[in-house]
């Protein structure tokens, strides 16, 4: 599923990191991105595989499992990580092929 297609706000807390200043009493606006990042964090489990999973269940936050899964996809290519951004905004066709990727291992 493609995360902005849940939500646009989903793929923009995914895309770039959001701060919760004082957890005890968030405002409504960190409410909603923590929401979006538990959508978007749901999404992506549910589209990586167990060796994937184990990469990044220690991360919080999906921007982060976003960044980490975009390294674990660089090196079973064995490409620079780097080389999979466009314009600044990571390809979401190359998505697809960490699952491909690593559903054959």
């Amino acid at each position: 599923m493609y995360l902005g297609s849940i939500n646009d706000r989903v793929w923009e807390v995914m895309e770039n990191d959001f701060v919760i200043l004082d957890p005890a009493n968030p405002t409504d606006n960190e409410r909603a991105n923590k929401q979006c990042n538990t959508m978007a964090l749901n999404t992506i489990y549910n589209g990586i595989d167990s060796k994937v999973f184990e990469q990044v269940k220690d991360l919080e936050k999906a921007s982060e499992v976003w960044t980490r899964c975009w390294h674990f996809l660089a090196s079973l290519l064995k490409i620079d990580h780097r080389s999979i951004l466009s314009n600044g905004t990571r390809n979401v066709a190359c998505w697809h092929t960490i699952t491909i990727t690593t559903s054959e291992r």
